[in-house]
């Protein structure tokens, strides 16, 4: 309980440095408990105004789902917000896509309605083989 706690202090921290320390951790001790208990104050750094928490946040959620899969139902429009975002930085973007492939492949029918964006980010996006 103690160290629930102090994760749970630290997610809320002005520091992105002590911010970003549970954000990392929390993939590599995560249980279904802890999951619920800590989803409450990861949520909010799906906002955060620093591009590597944000990323580090999408990532984590992924493990987080893994064992506790309630972890989307309550993450998933603040991802799909962050998709949406054209405005989001480009690690942002792919961490989410990253997270979208891997989950894509257990239930493809789900991420259907993201096609139009995932085409888009496709086609604009610039690549070392064709010189763009």
């Amino acid at each position: 309980m103690l160290a629930t706690n102090l994760l749970k202090k630290d997610l809320t921290a002005a520091s992105t440095t002590t911010i970003a320390l549970p954000i990392v951790t929390l993939p590599h001790v995560i249980t279904p408990s802890l999951a619920l208990s800590v989803l409450s104050d990861l949520l909010p750094r799906l906002s955060h105004t620093h591009p590597a928490i944000r990323k580090k946040t999408i990532v984590t959620l992924y493990r987080l789902a893994l064992v506790y899969p309630e972890t989307l139902r309550a993450a998933w429009p603040k991802i799909k917000e962050r998709l949406m975002d054209r405005a989001e930085d480009p690690s942002v973007t792919a961490a989410i896509i990253n997270v979208i492939c891997e989950l894509g492949w257990r239930r493809p029918h789900d991420f259907l309605p993201l096609a139009p964006r995932l085409f888009e980010l496709l086609v604009d996006s610039g690549n070392n083989w064709n010189g763009n």
